[in-house]
């Protein structure tokens, strides 16, 4: 079977003008970014990706995308240059969409990108800054001219739920999952057409990939069960991480090391097991690393027990861990 990724989530930097705690990118930890990659350095890593897998889908991931606008823009024409129909995604927080509106009607209409707003307010006390980000998601579609349409219907598509492809590896992981695609979708609002356009949703709740101690230090969860951390506790199950043109099973891998040397628990041995990930190498890797990469891609692997085994550590969000002033007023 040829090697596929079904989304490549696309590291272009950490800075955003949220600290929600446990993000993937730690965004809430690395904020001046410090470890953003050049340009350069993601255009030859999306080459190289390309080079070894079919890629389905893409995802331009890290921060909030607004604080990078110009080389958002750069690196959506630039896959728009070799792939005119794949779906890019490009997630946001909505809270500067007021300040960029044009620009954006101007990349959703000229690149075809689908601006996927992820409202991490919705559990305030105060509504006030939520229902904002959900008006500026409702003024982006109206200023794009698309009508409001099911959000479910995209996430059928572009996830292939009915497996239409005929991919065994991903038939193998809707075998697996529980529920349905559509639940938590009643909140969701859809100004799509063809694949582009903006999604409005509810990310008020965020799944956890690593527990706090009594010292106040991040542990993992040492689940004894791969596959039940896989399926009920990973927060990326189908999402690649390409990072230095390096892949990561997920953005949780993709940092660790940075994230644990942060918190002067790189030599813990808990985390060893899973600092001893490799990826893959796109600037070296074998044909038979990159068909192991796609083979596991849909199912665990033994550094999966870092996240929990059940969906029950899921962490509501609050001002205080969302917010960058609380955090640090916490933190200090």
């Amino acid at each position: 079977m040829q090697p596929k990724l079904k989304i490549l989530d696309i590291f272009y930097g950490n800075k955003c003008n949220l600290t929600c705690f446990q993000c993937d990118t730690r965004s809430d930890i690395f904020r001046k970014g410090e470890y953003d990659p050049s340009i350069e350095n993601i255009k030859q890593g999306i080459d190289l990706a390309r080079s070894k897998f079919l890629i389905e889908n893409y995802t331009l991931l890290g921060g909030e995308p607004l604080l990078y606008i110009d080389g958002i823009i750069e690196l959506a024409k630039y896959i728009r240059s070799f792939d005119k129909q794949t779906t890019l995604m490009i997630p946001t927080n909505g809270i500067l969409i007021d300040r960029h509106l044009d620009t954006m009607v101007k990349l959703v209409n000229e690149q075809k990108v689908l601006f996927i707003v992820s409202d991490h307010l919705t559990n305030f006390e105060d509504k006030t800054k939520s229902v904002k980000v959900k008006n500026n998601a409702i003024m982006l579609g109206e200023a794009l001219g698309i009508p409001r349409n099911d959000p479910v219907n995209f996430f059928y598509d572009v996830f292939d739920w009915k497996n239409n492809k005929g991919d065994d590896h991903w038939q193998s992981w809707l075998d697996n999952v529980k529920g349905d695609i559509s639940e938590g979708l009643e909140n969701d609002l859809s100004f799509m057409k063809d694949r582009h356009g903006v999604i409005y949703k509810d990310y008020g709740v965020f799944q956890s990939h690593h527990k706090i101690d009594e010292n106040n230090k991040p542990k993992p969860f040492n689940s004894h069960s791969a596959d039940d951390s896989f399926i009920n506790g990973c927060c990326s199950e189908f999402c690649s991480f390409l990072y230095d043109k390096k892949l990561y099973k997920c953005g949780a891998l993709g940092t660790l090391k940075r994230f644990l040397t942060h918190h002067n628990v790189a030599d813990d041995p808990e985390w060893q097991k899973y600092l001893a990930y490799k990826p893959v190498d796109l600037t070296n890797c074998t044909p038979q690393e990159v068909q192991r990469f796609s083979d596991t891609k849909h199912t665990c692997i033994k550094e999966c027990t870092m996240c929990p085994a059940t969906s029950s550590y899921q962490m509501i969000k609050t001002e205080e861990k969302v917010l960058p002033i609380l955090r640090n007023v916490q933190a200090n």
